[in-house]
Parts: structure tokens; sequence; C-alpha cells
């Protein structure tokens, strides 16, 4: 397979992302100060001087994402949903999923809508069919 259309897939693209997260904080991972990367079945979970920063999810989507993002004060930066249904927060956009690289038709993928996306939208069978078959 072309390594180029691999990496464009959703599996190709999050395999890269993950891989440079981990690159990125490899020089620091092993000591008890800076960030560190513990693998999880979902994906990995980052913190930065023990303390819990993100996970980045590879198996929830059609697309790997960040979430939940915490700040350096120690509250959530992103909003829950569509991950978890809070009161009080708005229910709609269901494909913005905390952080996320998303692309809209970049070699015949789509990594910016998801299923769900296509609930919002008023496809004939048809259209459905052609949407999700589109997605990555």
């Amino acid at each position: 397979m072309n390594i180029l259309k691999f990496l464009l897939k959703p599996i190709g693209f999050g395999l890269l992302t993950m891989c440079a997260l981990m690159l990125a904080c490899s020089r620091t991972s092993s000591s008890s100060e800076g960030f560190s990367v513990t693998r999880t079945d979902s994906g990995v979970t980052v913190n930065y001087n023990g303390a819990f920063v993100t996970n980045y999810i590879v198996d929830d989507s059609n697309k790997s994402y960040m979430w939940p993002l915490i700040g350096p004060t120690g509250k959530r930066m992103t909003r829950a949903y569509p991950m978890e249904t809070i009161d009080g927060e708005q229910h709609d956009h269901p494909h913005h999923r905390s952080i996320w690289f998303g692309h809209q038709n970049v070699g015949g993928y789509d990594t910016w809508h998801e299923p769900r996306s296509g609930d919002e939208k008023k496809f004939t069978p048809e259209e459905k069919k052609t949407f999700l078959k589109g997605l990555g």
C-alpha cells in the first residue's frame, strides 16, 4: 500500500500522531518530572509532572482525538459532548470531539464528519450510503 494513502486513512494518521506525541515526550517519559505517556486500551494517557493532562483516544470514532484536555489550573479546557452528556452544555456538532485533526475529502476519506453527522442532514438513503462510505 502506498504510504501516503495509508497515512491519510484515520488509523494511519492516528498512528502517526501518536508516534509524534510519544517521540516529543520520550526525552522526559522516564523521569519523574515532565511529560509521561502511558498506553491504555483505547490509546494513551498523557501526564505532566504526574498530573493528568489528556487521553489520546484512537478507537472510539473514525478519527483519533484528545479528551479531556486539562489546563494548567486543573480545569477542563474542552467540552464533554459528545463523549459525555452534561446538563447545560450544548449538544450540537457531534463530530466535534475535543481536539482532533479533521480532513474532508482528502484521498477519498473524510475524518471531519462522523456517522452521527449524517443524522443531522436530510439524506436520501442513497446519499446516506455514499456519505457513510466516504468516512475514514
